[in-house]
């Protein structure tokens, strides 16, 4: 049986508050049902476990009180932040609005996305614990953009085990969106997957086939992954796409979670050639992260368990913050204890995965704690610091590797100061989260850019 599967180690907590309610939405039509992607959980439903239980709206701190909100997005007072308010999906210079409707009795929510030129798109049903996003692009270049429309379930133990995923382009003789066909497996509720066949595992290494395309590669789980999670089973898999977005280059570029509970991804892009979409540019992404021991050991664990040694005699009260541009290419940049006076700061710089790496003393170039990392495709580097309410909260660096001070537009006057708090990449975009302190109510804005150039001011 081909399957997909729910884990059980991730647990995600947030803070929300309460829900408005808006008015009943008229009935969307019905979605129809594509072969189905079996999925394997522990409450036999197919559905993402995400280790909460039911859903509890009696408290207007409960995550899990959005599940069963019903109403504009934009109202929703517990989703956390302005994601879905004053947003121009389409750039044409009208607000669009997204109207979510709840199903108690299937567990489920449908989607209602009102542009504001007049147009609707109806999203098919996808389970109540995901959330939307929604991207517009032209793939195909025909000058007309397309509607992508992916659910994310953040909460699933296993969140890189599950998606849904649409493309949508618009019928101007019917005036209505309809489903583009992908070169991929289709679920009930949207799972959009590549199906696999794999070998029995020898010595930790894993060899796999994907069926739509040939794509073959050998993978090394590490022997504790099989110990613990292999199921003999998994001889053929359906691996659904857990995240998709538009790429610079204008295709749709994919995220595929090769096994459940592990954090080794296939990666490809789907690219129109003008009539149908075909898969290209497939290969594995490994999962890099960094390690400060006890003992003042730095290194970067790829995959979990393949470690490489970076440098010994760190503080372990420091901080390590790795962001990596490709599959090969990556920064970690090391900042000794806080409390021990000058913080020593190091940038390690990789091209191939951490094999070598070069480094750079940053420690007289950047003032105050960084606390974000992230560069861009173009090679610039930003970085969020803390500074004790100095006005520094942000450096930029070119190519040049230099390190300067850089203010943005925060859209407040009057503050005391501003302070870094975050710098990544999410979904295709690139992140900064900024604290503005005013000195009565502090606010959080976030930042968000598609290449490092323009930045998106949304509060939250």
């Amino acid at each position: 049986m081909k399957r997909l599967f729910a884990g059980i180690c991730i647990c995600l907590v947030l803070v929300f508050a309460a829900c408005g309610r808006a008015a009943e939405p008229t009935e969307s039509p019905e979605a129809a049902t594509p072969d189905t992607v079996e999925t394997s959980d522990p409450a036999g439903d197919n559905s993402p476990d995400t280790g909460l239980g039911e859903p509890d709206d009696s408290s207007e701190s409960s995550f899990t009180a959005m599940w069963r909100y019903e109403g504009y997005m934009d109202e929703c007072a517990v989703y956390p932040g302005d994601a879905y308010i004053g947003r121009d999906y389409d750039h044409d210079g009208y607000t669009d609005r997204i109207y979510r409707i709840y199903d108690a009795g299937s567990q489920t929510a449908q989607y209602r996305v009102e542009f504001g030129n007049g147009r609707v798109l109806y999203v098919p049903e996808s389970w109540e614990s995901g959330v939307l996003h929604l991207q517009t692009g032209d793939p195909d270049a025909d000058g007309t953009p397309e509607v992508l429309i992916s659910v994310s379930y953040d909460a699933s133990t296993d969140p890189g085990g599950f998606g849904s995923v649409w493309l949508f382009a618009f019928d101007e003789e019917k005036q209505e969106y309809s489903e583009v066909p992908l070169p991929l497996k289709s679920g009930l509720y949207g799972e959009k997957a590549l199906t696999m066949d794999c070998d029995p595992p020898t010595d930790g290494l894993v060899d796999f086939r994907i069926l739509q395309n040939g794509f073959s590669g050998s993978v090394n789980v590490g022997q504790e992954y099989l110990d613990i999670w292999w199921d003999l089973e998994w001889n053929s898999l359906d691996i659904a796409v857990s995240e998709a977005y538009f790429s610079e280059s204008g295709n749709i570029h994919c995220f595929a979670q090769l096994f459940p509970k592990n954090s080794i991804r296939l990666e490809f892009e789907l690219a129109s050639d003008g009539t149908e979409y075909h898969m290209e540019s497939m290969g594995i992404r490994n999962a890099y992260a960094s390690c400060l021991t006890g003992d003042g050991e730095l290194s970067v664990l790829v995959n979990g368990h393949e470690k490489r040694s970076i440098t010994d005699g760190c503080s372990p009260a420091g901080t390590a913050l790795l962001f990596m541009e490709s599959n090969e290419e990556g920064h970690l940049l090391y900042c000794s204890d806080p409390a021990a006076g000058l913080m020593e700061k190091k940038l390690f710089h990789t091209k191939d995965a951490w094999e070598t790496f070069e480094v750079e003393d940053l420690t007289t170039m950047i003032q105050g704690y960084p606390t974000g990392l992230l560069f861009t495709e173009g090679g610039i580097g930003f970085m969020t610091v803390t500074y004790h309410g100095e006005p520094i909260y942000l450096y930029r660096c070119e190519k040049d590797g230099n390190w300067i001070p850089y203010q943005m537009d925060v859209g407040e006057t009057g503050y005391s100061y501003v302070d870094g708090e975050y710098a990544g990449r999410i979904y295709g975009k690139y992140i900064l989260r900024l604290k503005v302190v005013t000195g009565e109510k502090d606010s959080h804005i976030r930042m968000e850019s598609p290449d490092g150039e323009w930045w998106e001011l949304i509060r939250e």
